[in-house]
Parts: C-alpha cells; sequence; structure tokens
C-alpha cells in the first residue's frame, strides 16, 4: 500500500508542469506546434525531395491531426486534467516523426544532415512554452538523443562511413549540440 502511494507520487511529480499552466496556455502552445510543425513541411520539399511525400504523410497526417485533436479535447475539464500526460505523449511523437524522416532521409538530401535540429527545437518548445519540469525533460532530451543515435547508426548506416569522413563528422557535431542541449535543461 505504501508503495503504491510512493509510485503515483512518483508518477504526478514525473508529469507536473510549470504554476502558471493553464488551458489558454496549452491551447497557445499547441497552435505554436502546429505552426512550427507544418511549416517546416515546406521545407521537406526542398530538403528532402526523394521522400518529401513520406515525411508529409508524418507532419499533416499523424502529428498535424494529434495536435488539432489534443486543442479540442483541451476545453473539456475532465480531459484538461490529463493534459500534462497528452502533452508528454505529443512531444514523444513529435520527436519520433522527426526520427523517421531522419531515418528515411537520402545521403545527399539536406535533410540527412540538418533535421538534428528540428529534436533541438521541439525540445525548446516544450522546456519554454511549457514549462516542463526537470526530471520529464532530462527523460525526454536523454532519450531523444539515444533515439537519434540509434538511427543515425542503425538507419543511415553512419559506421559504414570512414572515420572522419563527412558523414560522422556530421553525427559528432549533431551529438555536440543534443549533448549541449542535455547538459544546459536545468538551467531552461
Amino acid at each position: 500500500m505504501n508503495y503504491r502511494i510512493r509510485r503515483n507520487e512518483r508518477l504526478f511529480e514525473f508529469f507536473q508542469i510549470g504554476k502558471n499552466f493553464s488551458p489558454r496556455m496549452f491551447r497557445l502552445g499547441l497552435v505554436l506546434a502546429l505552426i512550427m510543425y507544418g511549416t517546416f513541411g515546406y521545407l521537406d520539399f526542398y530538403a528532402m525531395p526523394s521522400n518529401y511525400s513520406d515525411s508529409w504523410v508524418i507532419r499533416f497526417a499523424i502529428i498535424g491531426p494529434l495536435l488539432l485533436i489534443a486543442f479540442a479535447l483541451s476545453y473539456y475539464k475532465p480531459v484538461f486534467r490529463y493534459s500534462k500526460i497528452i502533452l508528454f505523449l505529443l512531444l514523444t511523437i513529435g520527436q519520433l516523426g522527426i526520427l523517421f524522416m531522419i531515418g528515411i532521409s537520402v545521403s545527399g538530401d539536406l535533410a540527412y544532415y540538418s533535421y538534428y535540429a528540428g529534436l533541438i527545437l521541439v525540445m525548446l518548445w516544450a522546456c519554454f512554452v511549457f514549462r516542463i519540469n526537470f526530471t520529464t525533460t532530462v527523460y525526454i532530451a536523454v532519450t531523444t538523443v539515444l533515439f537519434y543515435n540509434i538511427t543515425a547508426i542503425f538507419y543511415q548506416d553512419i559506421f559504414s562511413f570512414p572515420f572522419g569522413s563527412e558523414q560522422s563528422l556530421v553525427l559528432l557535431n549533431n551529438n555536440f549540440f543534443h549533448w549541449c542541449l542535455l547538459k544546459n535543461v536545468n538551467s531552461i
């Protein structure tokens, strides 16, 4: 019984968001996410010309509708009670969507090298707009870096290129920026 209470307290702390969190702030954040995620869809046509239609499916058929559903549900008080969990799931799905786009990009595409920045933007969006607590932010940042490296190693096959090649240096560069974000996450 005592273990169950402590477990529930830890779960509550994990999903706790800043004190100024309100339905209005939640909705504004979702609208900003929809605009940001959708606007970058325009760049897909140029950044990943061979697979832009797949990235549009992720952006406009999966992530966009999920954001709109969360926005609509935020007007119902019983559902808003779970907004922190909904936000966590949206953030996770958004990150996975970007990782999938990185995974399907071709070596010559701009997205192959630069879409890691989208992962950083989503993290900053969550930290600044929603002020997610430290524990949740660290968890999301660490899993993002981990899954980015899994994508780079297994889907982009980075280790098939010689060390010192452009691809391996890009991986080191991208990891540097991800780890800097992770290191400074407590000051956000």
